[in-house]
């Protein structure tokens, strides 16, 4: 993972990033601290689940999606902050993100607008098994049927989240208990009541 090599944003680093932030009212991203992932200080933050630094950048003014990218404007490769925190499993920073505007929708995308492969945030959080991280992207009106992609038009592979809750392990824990199942179906049932569909 990540963690083994990007470095991690020291209290200087975040002081610089407020400062930096604070131009004139405007919206700007703040620079320092990329990795050589071309991560931005938010990517990194949301990624390790440290809440208190993600809500100091968005509240300085960092954009909520701007997170690693590769080539211009992220035509090889990008990669939100939203899904560097569903990753982790870190709810709380999923949804400071949300209430701050990230894009329930704005995921990964591989080559020029996605031509190699587009995922979704509601799909990784299927893969990760997080019910609670579901929850709050159906909230903030993730789009139930979006799928993950590879190559285009899904030629090789495509997948939607209830396809992938569909293959959850009956006795897997997704983060709110209550038995064997129960997960599974929960997941399920907020995912069709939001509009999946089952075909």
């Amino acid at each position: 993972h990540y963690e083994e090599w990007s470095p991690q944003l020291s209290e200087a680093d975040v002081k610089n990033a407020l400062r930096r932030a604070n131009c004139g009212g405007r919206t700007v991203v703040p620079l320092i601290g990329r990795s050589m992932r071309n991560q931005s200080p938010l990517a990194l933050a949301a990624r390790r689940g440290d809440l208190a630094v993600v809500n100091a950048l968005l509240k300085a003014g960092a954009h909520p999606d701007k997170g690693e990218c590769y080539g211009p404007c992220g035509s090889v490769y990008s990669y939100s902050p939203l899904m560097a925190a569903i990753e982790g499993r870190h709810t709380e920073v999923v949804q400071a993100l949300l209430a701050a505007g990230a894009r329930p929708n704005l995921g990964c995308t591989v080559g020029p607008f996605g031509f190699f492969g587009s995922f979704t945030p509601l799909r990784k959080a299927a893969e990760s098994r997080s019910l609670p991280i579901l929850r709050a992207l159906l909230g903030g009106k993730a789009d139930p049927n979006g799928c993950d992609t590879v190559l285009p038009l899904g030629l090789f592979f495509r997948g939607s989240p209830l396809a992938h809750v569909a293959g959850w392990h009956a006795d897997y824990d997704g983060g709110e208990g209550g038995g064997r199942g129960a997960d599974g179906a929960r997941a399920a049932a907020a995912l069709l009541e939001a509009g999946a569909s089952v075909n």
